[in-house]
């Protein structure tokens, strides 16, 4: 997700045709995984987060009922990440990792 110049939140495509190998479920799913991995981190770290949350359960809610489950399986596959510690010792994937879940699981959070 990205602020556009006029304010509203758009989205990053990282298409380089995988449709060609995969259902779009499993796209749609790729890239929103993607996105999380790679700037979760920068919200967290802006204070964002929290908003980022709200805009992703609108984007998680507007996807097609396929893409839904194949990203609900991988996040719920991803839930043991949240045990890991928030230890910068660790390194830097792995505050990522952490900070992507958080984001990920903003289901869990407003439920």
């Amino acid at each position: 997700m990205v602020v556009c110049a006029d304010g509203v939140i758009g989205f990053i495509d990282f298409e380089d045709d995988p449709a060609a190998h995969l259902p779009q479920a499993v796209c749609m799913a790729r890239d929103a995984l993607n996105y999380a991995q790679s700037t979760a981190l920068f919200l967290q770290q802006a204070g964002a987060l929290e908003q980022a949350r709200q805009a992703w359960l609108q984007f998680v809610q507007q996807l097609p009922a396929e893409a839904r489950q194949v990203l609900e399986r991988t996040v719920n596959k991803l839930s043991w990440v949240r045990f890991l510690p928030r230890s910068k010792s660790l390194g830097r994937d792995t505050l990522r990792v952490l900070a992507a879940h958080d984001l990920l699981t903003a289901t869990s959070h407003s439920a």
